[in-house]
């Protein structure tokens, strides 16, 4: 609930995510500076550990964090990330990220979350302090192979989305869950 008011919050100021090479989530990084919110806000710090889809990337997860916690309204610092094929769960990939994502948060304060539904269900290693159940909600099973019904999963919620970021990304990098695809150029 924090992390979406908070997207929800810099939406509304046309706080826009969009992925450039880092510049753009670096400046988002100091317009909270300019922020005085009624209550401190509880902050996400995403890591890309390897969906290439939203987040800063591991090598500059350390000096975004100690930014984030010298400003002001900042409350409550947590820690996340997102797997690309935890769906997968013979998938070394999402052992990978698990393995990236804990070597640093053990150099951080806060805490974590990298289980989405996938994770929940599949992957006990990566239950940190939070979960992020997802299409689980919607009646739906995140692991290849395994049908909702199997899972008993039944939907709790209806689908909506909104656009959160355009990626610029290099050729050759996988995207999507499950590295579906790949960036030709």
């Amino acid at each position: 609930v924090g992390h979406q008011r908070m997207v929800v919050g810099l939406h509304r100021k046309a706080l826009r995510p969009i992925r450039d090479g880092g510049r753009r989530r670096q400046e988002q990084v100091e317009q909270l500076r300019m922020l005085s919110p009624s209550k401190p806000l509880r902050c996400w710090l995403k890591v890309d550990t390897g969906m290439n889809r939203l987040g800063f990337m591991p090598d500059s997860v350390r000096v975004v964090s100690e930014r984030l916690a010298g400003i002001h309204c900042i409350g409550t610092l947590r820690l996340m990330t997102h797997f690309a094929c935890a769906d997968d769960l013979s998938s070394d990939y999402t052992r990978k990220q698990l393995h990236l994502f804990n070597e640093l948060a053990s150099r951080l304060p806060g805490e974590c979350s990298l289980a989405n539904s996938a994770g929940v269900l599949g992957w006990p290693d990566s239950h940190a302090d939070w979960v992020r159940p997802g299409v689980m909600l919607y009646g739906s099973s995140p692991l290849l192979g395994r049908r909702a019904g199997e899972l008993d999963l039944r939907a709790v919620k209806k689908r909506a989305t909104m656009e959160l970021e355009r990626n610029i990304m290099h050729a050759g990098l996988n995207r999507f869950a499950g590295n579906v695809s790949q960036v030709a150029r």
